[in-house]
């Protein structure tokens, strides 16, 4: 991931974006296999199109069943039928795809509805200090223009 803050002499470097939370439009850019403590994950990167905050760029992490080859952008993995990422994308597409044949792809002509919100814990659920406060895609709303 390439979101990482490093501190270089007192500022804070490279920092992930913080915007208010609430709804958005976004388009689709990329997605991104990787594990995470040993955990399959696909890492979906979206980019905010409209209003002041046009051009941040944010992430959904999502679970997934297994990846199917390594770890890589744009890469291919299985989800289940219960999973988050194949119910949001199904509710968005209207598709009825296969778990195993996701293609996120079909949202890169699309302009999509999406919920914001703010990263206040760390992964122990510790409170994070303001100026560590990130902001991140919490679901995919709907399809606003174009057809997945």
């Amino acid at each position: 991931m390439t979101n990482v803050a490093t501190l270089h002499g007192g500022e804070l470097v490279d920092a992930p974006p913080l915007i208010p939370p609430g709804k958005y439009q976004a388009t689709y850019q990329h997605h991104e296999t990787a594990l995470f403590s040993k955990s399959p994950r696909v890492y979906v990167h979206f980019r905010i199109v409209t209003g002041e905050h046009e051009g941040a760029r944010l992430y959904r992490a999502y679970r997934v069943e297994r990846l199917n080859g390594r770890a890589r952008k744009n890469g291919t993995f299985k989800v289940r039928h219960t999973s988050e990422l194949f119910r949001q994308f199904v509710r968005v597409t209207g598709g009825s795809e296969r778990p195993d044949r996701i293609a996120l792809s079909r949202l890169r002509s699309c302009a999509l509805l999406v919920s914001v919100r703010t990263v206040k814990t760390d992964y122990r659920q510790r409170p994070l200090p303001e100026a560590l406060r990130y902001s991140v895609v919490d679901e995919m709303l709907s399809v606003e223009a174009g057809t997945p």
